[in-house]
């Protein structure tokens, strides 16, 4: 038996991760390594800004890595929130307002040269942890995505499990809106009152923004919390990990994990825990996912052979 190898510069991807004032956009390579990103700000996320940003970004790192189109599998698209049955298909975390009424497949595909892919950025983030992050050594583990929200990914025997509608991973169900939450949007409403106005995700990227006033309260709140939460989601799902990850920079997703995996987690049991880990892919894994989305639609979803399981952008198909 002689031992194949994939060839990573065989086929190609493109990845879109957007946030409310910026986006990144990455090329993936066929092994899931990002070769490539660029970062584009935007005044507003609407559809069009979101569309004509990525296009002008792709176009740009076609350019500058001399991309042969024909080795382009497509384009995916993380998005924030979770899907509907119904038209227009995405409920949109309240920080995108503009996403809500909008069929964002049909908006993307108009700009895009290439075929598009669209999954909820918790997903995305998961995929990404496959691919090339921690979860690359594991066949179940659950994933955490530190948003605006606060959402999961579930992978199972190495496959991505959906649920019913796209939304399975959803532990933001664990915190009410109206209460103290593990989210981004709770960050930024605590980093107001402490007087400091983040705009969003791009404005922790400075030295010494874990130092910053509320900060480490913030954090150890949050972990408080989710180490409650993954408690119970440890034992239901009885993963082999749980890799805690998001928008966050790594020194804040470290201080969460230390906060999650103490000798309080999953105590309630005997059975053995998960192993716990900060994302080592970071704010990457979103735009990381966002590729590999597009590799794992095309190549390594077990249930596309048939279809009758398989959701494409935000929809089951008949």
């Amino acid at each position: 038996m002689r031992p194949l190898q994939i060839n990573p510069e065989g086929a190609m991807a493109f990845g879109v991760s957007f946030s409310h004032t910026y986006m990144e956009v990455g090329l993936i390579n066929l092994a899931g390594e990002l070769v490539d990103s660029v970062r584009q700000n935007y005044a507003e996320a609407r559809p069009e800004v979101i569309a004509a940003s990525a296009r002008d970004a792709i176009s740009l790192l076609e350019e500058t890595n001399s991309v042969d189109p024909d080795r382009v599998l497509g384009v995916g698209f993380a998005v924030p929130g979770d899907f509907s049955p119904e038209h227009p298909f995405l409920i949109a975390h309240p920080y995108f307002p503009h996403l809500r009424d909008a069929n964002l497949h049909a908006i993307f595909s108009e700009s895009m040269p290439y075929p598009v892919f669209i999954e909820n950025d918790c997903n995305s983030a998961a995929l990404g942890e496959r691919v090339v992050g921690f979860g690359k050594q594991y066949t179940n583990f659950i994933s955490v995505f530190v948003c605006h929200g606060i959402g999961g990914g579930v992978i199972l025997d190495s496959d991505l499990y959906r649920g019913v509608h796209g939304n399975a991973g959803g532990i933001h169900a664990f915190f009410p809106m109206h209460q103290a939450r593990p989210s981004g949007h709770d960050f930024f409403d605590v980093m107001a009152r402490e007087g400091h106005p983040i705009r969003d995700f791009n404005d922790l990227e400075v030295t010494g923004a874990l130092e910053l006033s509320g900060v480490r309260p913030w954090l150890s709140r949050a972990g408080a919390q989710l180490l409650e939460a993954l408690s119970v989601v440890a034992r239901l799902f009885d993963p082999e990990a749980i890799i805690i990850g998001g928008r966050l920079p790594p020194s804040f997703l470290d201080e969460i994990r230390a906060a999650v995996d103490t000798k309080s987690f999953c105590a309630s049991s005997a059975a053995a825990k998960p192993a716990v880990h900060a994302s080592g892919l970071g704010p990457k894994a979103g735009v990381v996912g966002a590729g590999a989305l597009v590799i794992y639609a095309r190549f390594l979803d077990s249930r596309s052979a048939t279809r009758s399981d398989n959701l494409i952008n935000g929809r089951r198909q008949s």
